[in-house]
């Protein structure tokens, strides 16, 4: 469902995204900004704990998360707040948890990611 409802968010945005076959990346889906081609790993969430949610950035094994080997961006949706977090993986890596505070209680790191479409190159093209 997280897959489908970022292939459709990012149509909506105007980007142009490609899907991988098969189970064997690291990432989702390819970005195509026009000048690079991005790698993609998709996370959705609806956990909340302390007025913030917990995004895993870590794949099938939970002692290793993401690095900018595997995925350029992580974009995490939360789902109960129809939130997008579109995030460097310099912003998080090697953490394995990413806490997001969409309703604002917080001033947490992630909140400049919020719907930054714009780093995925929406917006770009005409």
């Amino acid at each position: 469902m997280a897959e489908a409802a970022f292939l459709h968010k990012a149509m909506e945005q105007g980007l142009v995204v490609s899907k991988p076959w098969g189970d064997n990346s690291r990432y989702d889906f390819v970005v195509d900004t026009g000048e690079r081609l991005l790698r993609v790993q998709v996370k959705s969430t609806s956990c909340k704990c302390e007025g913030r949610y917990a995004v895993s950035a870590h794949g099938s094994d939970p002692k290793t998360g993401y690095s900018a080997e595997d995925i350029d961006f992580l974009v995490a949706h939360v789902s109960p707040e129809e939130a997008w977090y579109v995030i460097p993986v310099e912003a998080f890596a090697p953490h394995l948890h990413l806490w997001p505070y969409p309703r604002g209680e917080h001033a947490g790191q992630y909140e400049k990611y919020r719907e930054a479409w714009e780093l995925l190159g929406a917006g770009v093209r005409a």
